[in-house]
């Protein structure tokens, strides 16, 4: 694919402007995040950081992805509620209400909603699921200085990559912007963090990768994102269904996600950032080499990392337990 323009010095000047907007929010102390006994913190930090990454996005999207107004919309709409809830906590009902518009923009700008025959119709049920789960996992995941962040970035490089391969040039411009937006907010969130995402980054870069799957389909096969973002689902997934089991209030904070476990039991944050870059880089390479294989044999790579994964939760789990952590 030939790129109309350089996307060095633009992705520069992204990473920049993102680094220069969350300098501006750490000064201003929007808000501050204090530390209880379910933070991996102590004293009180900045938060909602992730303004300065949102509007870096939001000003990429509109000058290089013209006509995408259902994914600039969607961000406006995710980004605004979830900066209202870092500022002074709304209401779950308006959280989900404003996550569900956004999404139907999406899943109606992909062409699902344009007849009622049944295999549309269960699409269209996966899709707003898909958007609306991955837009709360990717807030729940982060949890731990440069966490989130990391993934993003590593998950952006391999999207765009991946994009590039197919000559799908939104797509590219997508990831690149999400990975050197991240880059330039990561800079005051690395461990020690000077400032904390937020919900308005996190909420919002989940919400991009998922529109994402929805948005570039078929042309960029919809198992890619999740394949990016495997430890992401797995880690909500099985945290979410193993305390639906234990009979617990899935809407209360918690610190029982696998990698907040494996933090109370000594890992620091950068130890397990690292862990994280180097999950995501195996599951970038991992997709990039399923695009060239048949299907039944990217379902047995996909089966294998998720039953890797989960033998890895259940591991860590088991010796949570044992040490009394949950």
């Amino acid at each position: 694919m030939q790129l109309p323009l350089n996307p060095y010095p633009i992705l520069i000047f992204h990473a920049a402007l993102s680094a220069l907007l969350t300098y501006w929010v750490l000064k201003r102390r929007l808000t501050l995040d204090a530390a209880n006994e379910r933070s991996s913190h102590v004293g009180s930090t900045p938060s909602a950081g992730g303004i300065g990454l949102v509007l870096s996005l939001l000003a990429g999207i509109v000058y290089l992805m013209p006509g995408n107004w259902p994914l600039v919309a969607g961000l406006i709409l995710i980004g605004a509620v979830s900066l209202l809830d870092d500022i002074r906590s709304s209401s779950k009902r308006l959280r989900i209400a404003t996550q569900f518009t956004a999404t139907l923009l999406i899943v109606y700008s992909a062409g699902l909603l344009n007849d009622a025959n049944t295999s549309k119709v269960l699409i269209s049920l996966i899709a707003i699921v898909w958007i609306i789960g991955m837009s709360n996992a990717f807030n729940f995941m982060d949890g731990l200085d440069g966490f989130a962040g990391s993934t993003a970035i590593v998950a952006g490089i391999f999207l765009s990559h991946i994009a590039y391969n197919l000559s799908i040039e939104p797509a590219f411009w997508l990831g690149a912007l999400i990975a050197a937006t991240s880059i330039g907010f990561l800079i005051f969130n690395w461990s020690p963090a000077k400032i904390f995402m937020g919900d308005v980054g996190s909420a919002s870069l989940g919400f991009l990768f998922a529109a994402a799957t929805v948005t570039f389909a078929p042309e960029i096969p919809w198992w890619v994102v999740p394949m990016l973002l495997l430890h992401f689902v797995i880690d909500t997934s099985f945290t979410m269904i193993r305390r639906l089991l234990a009979g617990e209030n899935i809407t209360q904070a918690h610190r029982s996600h696998i990698y907040q476990l494996l933090n109370r039991s000594g890992w620091s944050h950068t130890k397990l950032v690292i862990l994280t870059i180097l999950l995501g880089v195996l599951q970038g390479i991992a997709a990039v080499k399923m695009l060239f294989l048949q299907q039944s044999q990217q379902l047995l790579s996909a089966i294998s990392f998720v039953l890797v994964y989960l033998g890895m939760a259940l591991l860590v789990t088991h010796l949570a337990k044992h040490r009394e952590l949950f």
